[in-house]
């Protein structure tokens, strides 16, 4: 058995190799699950002499069988052992066969390190913050996505709209002929969601229903489908029927009716949508500015993935863009057949993603490493406490739900970004954090009163059932 540690591939390899009798064994195991499908006329399934069914058995097989027989054992009681604790493995340990023979097996097992990072300069990246002024725009925003819970959906002769939903027939047509996939019939679009290609839920706006029209467009040059890619097409549509979003008007009996905490006529509503704008305003431009930044460093930093980490990285993405297709009652072949791409294709796009989802990741956590950010138990009793409190439950119970991974992982990456607004956008940060410091006032309260009103019912309701006992004891 052997370790080679290549940082430049970050990679750890442990090899060891299977012979004499611990392969033997092995090996005479196999033959003999192996020996029991041999058939041979004149003898009964699983009762062939050995000597004569061994003829007939692969050697490869039995190698093969042999060796996953063991495989676990060996990985449990002796390549387990030669990890140490400075060794920062990540992903999956991938087996690679060298040699397998009649007189061993030589294996080994290659671990993906967390690579060595040369980081940029994460202090001066030249990346500012965006404004955190509310807009009209960021008010009316917050005000449709708490009043769309509330509205009704109703028949509408008028011209299409944005929001409009619209039921629809429509037939597409390149070079004057139809094309597989480009035709459907009571077709629901959401105007505005961007189902469509470029340009398509655009011209549709206008229409009535049971009005038709002919769109003229274009397939983007990375449409997934390469036969389609940049070609001109045409879709003829018949708009079935149209149904618009009634919004309801705010009023003192809405917002009674709606119910939120602390909101009790339409003054306190209209703060309290300030309240929603702000906090979406804060989380879109922070997140806008961690992206830019992340990218950046990403670029002027130096990481040497391990090739089997990315290899596993993309095959997740694959087998997530195989279950899509699936929920689409798609097969793969039948997907390949209509985009006239590969399979190899598919999984060099998602390489690519890979590596880049991949680097970022380990530059986040070399800052991480250079900043020495740590999460404690207190922090994690803190996190604890505070979801108890805002949903009403005993702490155990969230324990049981949030693990300590998922908390560390969150107040690290919420550090990080802090480290990086700070640093890079001083004057900016001093803003955004203060009107974060609002926010979250904001939502304590807003807490607190959820928590008091349900004390209150609880309380109220354990007064009813002493009363209703008192009066059942007067009556025996």
């Amino acid at each position: 058995m052997s370790r080679t540690l290549n940082k430049k591939e970050s990679e750890l390899t442990i090899e060891y190799t299977i012979q004499g009798e611990q392969w033997e064994n092995a090996k005479e195991k196999a033959r003999k699950a192996l020996r029991a499908n041999v058939q041979i006329d004149g003898f009964r399934k699983g009762h062939v002499p050995a000597f004569e069914a061994d003829k007939r058995i692969n050697p490869i097989e039995v190698y093969q069988k042999a060796l996953d027989s063991i495989l676990d054992n060996i990985y449990k009681e002796q390549i387990i052992s030669q990890i140490t604790k400075d060794d920062e493995i990540v992903g999956h340990a991938n087996l690679r066969i060298k040699d397998i023979n009649e007189e061993k097996a030589e294996i080994s097992f290659v671990f993906p390190l967390f690579p060595e990072v040369k980081l940029g300069d994460y202090k001066k990246l030249g990346v500012k913050l965006g404004s955190c002024e509310l807009t009209e725009k960021d008010l009316n925003d917050a005000k449709s996505q708490i009043a769309s819970n509330y509205v009704v959906m109703l028949d509408s002769k008028e011209q299409i709209k944005e929001k409009d939903q619209v039921n629809f027939n429509f037939k597409g047509f390149i070079d004057g002929k139809p094309f597989d996939g480009g035709e459907a019939e009571n077709f629901d679009l959401v105007i505005g969601s961007k189902q469509f290609i470029p340009g398509f839920e655009d011209k549709m706006i206008g229409l009535k229903a049971g009005e038709e029209k002919d769109l003229d467009l274009v397939f983007p040059e990375d449409y997934h489908a390469k036969n389609l890619a940049g070609k001109s097409v045409v879709f003829h549509v018949k708009i079935n029927f149209v149904k618009t979003p009634n919004y309801p008007t705010i009023d003192d009996n809405f917002v009674k009716e709606i119910n939120l905490p602390n909101v009790k006529n339409v003054a306190e509503f209209e703060e309290y949508v300030k309240f929603i704008a702000l906090k979406n305003k804060l989380a879109n431009v922070k997140n806008e500015f961690i992206n830019e930044a992340v990218k950046k460093l990403s670029e002027q930093s130096e990481v040497s993935l391990s090739e089997s980490l990315v290899e596993e990285e993309a095959d997740k993405y694959y087998q997530n863009f195989l279950n899509n297709l699936k929920q689409q009652q798609i097969t793969e072949k039948d997907y390949y057949e209509f985009s006239k791409s590969t399979k190899e294709e598919s999984l060099n796009v998602f390489k690519k993603q890979a590596q880049i989802n991949l680097k970022q990741m380990f530059v986040l956590g070399a800052i991480a490493k250079a900043e020495s950010l740590k999460v404690t138990l207190e922090d994690y009793e803190k996190e604890v406490e505070k979801l108890a409190k805002t949903y009403g439950l005993a702490p155990e119970h969230v324990k049981q739900i949030l693990k300590f991974e998922n908390v560390e992982n969150n107040l690290i990456n919420e550090r990080i970004s802090e480290i990086l607004l700070k640093e890079n956008d001083t004057k900016a940060f001093e803003n955004f954090d203060k009107l974060l410091k609002e926010v979250e006032e904001y939502e304590a309260k807003q807490t607190q009163a959820i928590v008091d009103e349900a004390k209150r019912k609880r309380e109220e309701a354990e007064k009813i059932a002493k009363e209703s006992k008192e009066n059942i004891d007067e009556q025996k």
